[in-house]
């Protein structure tokens, strides 16, 4: 992962396409206020309406060794939405690298946005 990424306080979405089909790709870029940018792109692998997204992934900037294969789940009960996300990386030891490094905060902290945001929907 770039040095960088780790120390971003603020990040904002400046490019976001999606061709959300079978087969279809997509691609997110985010900056920061000193113009440094990280992006992602990858393909929609299979699309369950309501209940999963599987995705290809891969940075421009590649920071971990292999493909990443995202699986994306909701599973509704008693009106509450449970989202689960699943990244499946080609060995363990780049797993692991990825748990140790600032990834997990990131998520993190973009989860608990989009909890603010649905809260004031």
């Amino acid at each position: 992962m770039p040095r960088w990424l780790g120390k971003l306080r603020t990040w904002q979405m400046t490019d976001c396409q999606i061709d959300a089909r079978v087969g279809g790709a997509y691609r997110y870029v985010w900056g920061d206020a000193e113009g440094r940018t990280m992006g992602v792109n990858g393909q929609f692998v299979e699309l369950v309406p309501n209940e999963k997204i599987v995705t290809t992934e891969q940075f421009d900037d590649p920071w971990h060794e292999g493909d990443v294969v995202g699986t994306v789940t909701f599973a509704e009960q008693d009106g509450v939405t449970t989202v689960s996300m699943r990244l499946r990386y080609d060995s363990q030891r780049t797993r692991d690298e990825i748990v140790a490094s600032n990834m997990a905060r990131g998520i993190v902290s973009s989860y608990a946005a989009l909890d603010e945001l649905l809260l004031e929907l």
